[in-house]
């Protein structure tokens, strides 16, 4: 291990919150007898991508942001299209766009 346990704690929730988003969806689907895309479901997958910059961040770890890059953008857009935006102050999706630039940012930082 080469980082400090505390980093792959970040890493473990975020995988906590993707982890989650699947059982709900799952719950829910199952309870309705079809396939669900429940708020919920795109609220946590968000939640675990922003802590999962943040744990690409600490692992100066270019895979990780990358890979996150497309589907935050898809987690956004959706969360979008079922009006959960218009419910939170307009700074809040702002500042959700900022965190992936921010993240690339961070790890250009030693180019």
């Amino acid at each position: 291990m080469d980082s400090p346990f505390w980093i792959y704690a970040i890493g473990l929730s975020a995988q906590v919150f993707y982890t989650g988003r699947i059982f709900v969806q799952w719950y829910l689907s199952e309870k309705h007898h079809k396939v669900e895309s429940p708020s919920l479901f795109w609220v946590l997958s968000i939640i675990g991508s922003m802590i999962m910059f943040l744990y690409g961040c600490l692992r100066s770890d270019f895979s990780i942001i990358f890979g996150e890059l497309f589907t935050y953008y898809i987690y956004m857009w959706k969360i979008g299209a079922k009006g959960l935006y218009a419910k939170v102050p307009r700074i809040v999706p702002v500042l959700q766009a900022l965190i992936p630039v921010a993240a690339v940012i961070f790890l250009m930082r030693d180019i």
